[in-house]
């Protein structure tokens, strides 16, 4: 039997009632979280995962790295500094990297420094990330096969110091070298080493220099980067904030703190934005928004699972403001979960903060603390880098590292300082 007409409008009215009243709740001091949580938290019997929505391309996070070549010709290495991810040097060396470390062996076999140094003799490809990673959080940025090893890295090495497969080392820069066999071939990486000529590249342990820390990179030749201008971007604003963030953009509880920063509180979780653009997060494992839940297999997060998670929100505080894109600096595993944190860089050089109080100004423009499966706090520096057509006076790197050399096993790098000045000057550094 249809129903009668009455009937249908009768039912339309109700569920048009039933939405508005939902609606007005979560405008309430009752309700916290935005109108999607607030809706999820009614029907749903529990917070989703939602790492997988995020979309964050883990390729793009990959920092900037050091390589040095080296080939079977005399004097055969040849060395740059701060290649950024989406050179074609880089593209050449990711599936050979993705090879050995899908295939590497189970256990590595601790080696002597010198072992590496020896090897570094055969025709080899050798890369200081700069920053020191766990091995699967770069493979995950890769997407590299599973069954990579849990080893922490700063520098790494394939070598093609014997005939069968090529040798994966791993150095963490504190004194632990391991060695894995790989079933990449050797003549693999031969070959691409003697696509590479000589530039008077080399380390330096073979140097005048080996006062330095022994796997710098010194190249012959380094061209004077660009000076910079940073500021905070026109879109970084409270309002667009909130909206990225899944906030409700009807504030119900909201003050400015003594040092001038807004805080907005929706139970369990607050957000406070400083002026300068210093924007901070804290909440708890209950919030029901798909943004700071992690899509983890077991009842917490891998590394890879914490990274894609991680890497969501970076891309979120980003886009959303209008700021420099971030790139890895580090992830650790804590007591309750995981910390990831990231850095901004401009051609490929990294971007320090002269604030940080440290002796050597920090490059952690973003941290985010994972508990469990939850994002549940992160710290945020908002900030747009722009090159400008200037460029200052920048000493030539063998002068650098000479001028470094005095300073006992001193790492020799490049870095903008932001000081909020406006105009940002790269600099050598020795730390």
């Amino acid at each position: 039997m249809r129903k009668k007409p009455a009937a249908l409008l009768q039912n339309l009215a109700l569920a048009a009632l039933t939405v508005s009243a939902l609606y007005l709740l979560s405008l309430t001091p009752l309700f916290s979280g935005s109108w999607s949580d607030r809706v999820q938290a009614i029907f749903a019997a529990g917070p989703p995962a939602g790492g997988e929505d995020q979309g964050a391309d883990l390729g793009e996070l990959i920092p900037s790295f050091h390589a040095v070549i080296t080939s079977e010709a005399e004097y055969g290495r040849c060395g740059r500094l701060y290649i950024p991810a989406e050179d074609e040097l880089f593209a050449r060396i990711a599936p050979l990297l993705r090879d050995a470390m899908g295939s590497a062996s189970a256990e590595g076999v601790r080696v002597a420094e010198q072992t590496l140094w020896d090897a570094l003799d055969a025709p080899s490809v050798y890369l200081d990330l700069t920053v020191c990673l766990p091995l699967p959080a770069l493979a995950a940025c890769l997407g590299a096969e599973d069954g990579t090893p849990d080893q922490a890295a700063r520098y790494l090495a394939l070598t093609a110091e014997a005939p069968g497969g090529a040798m994966l080392y791993l150095a963490d820069g504190e004194g632990e070298i391991f060695r894995y066999e790989t079933a990449l071939p050797s003549q693999a990486v031969a070959v691409l080493a003697e696509e590479f000529s000589p530039n008077g590249a080399g380390f330096a342990f073979e140097s005048y220099y080996a006062t330095l820390s022994p796997y710098t990179a010194l190249v012959a030749d380094f061209p004077a980067p660009p000076e910079v201008s940073g500021e905070v971007p026109p879109g970084c604003t409270l309002n667009n904030l909130l909206e990225a963030l899944d906030f409700n953009t009807h504030i119900m509880s909201s003050y400015t703190d003594p040092g001038g920063a807004e805080v907005v509180g929706e139970t369990p979780r607050t957000l406070r934005f400083a002026p300068g653009g210093a924007v901070s997060y804290t909440g708890d494992q209950t919030v029901a928004s798909p943004l700071y839940r992690v899509a983890a297999a077991g009842e917490s997060a891998s590394a890879g699972e914490a990274l894609q998670a991680a890497a969501g929100l970076a891309k979120i505080l980003a886009g959303s403001t209008g700021a420099s894109p971030l790139f890895l600096q580090s992830l650790e595993s804590t007591a309750a979960g995981w910390r990831v944190s990231f850095r901004c860089q401009l051609g490929g050089i990294p971007v320090r903060f002269a604030d940080s109080g440290g002796s050597l100004a920090e490059e952690e423009a973003l941290s985010v603390t994972i508990t469990g499966r939850t994002i549940t706090a992160f710290a945020y520096r908002c900030r747009l880098y722009t090159p400008l057509e200037t460029k200052a006076l920048f000493i030539p790197p063998i002068q650098a590292a000479a001028l470094a050399s005095v300073y006992p096993h001193a790492d020799l790098s490049v870095g903008y300082i932001d000081d909020g000045a406006g105009t940002l000057t790269p600099q050598w550094l020795a730390g």
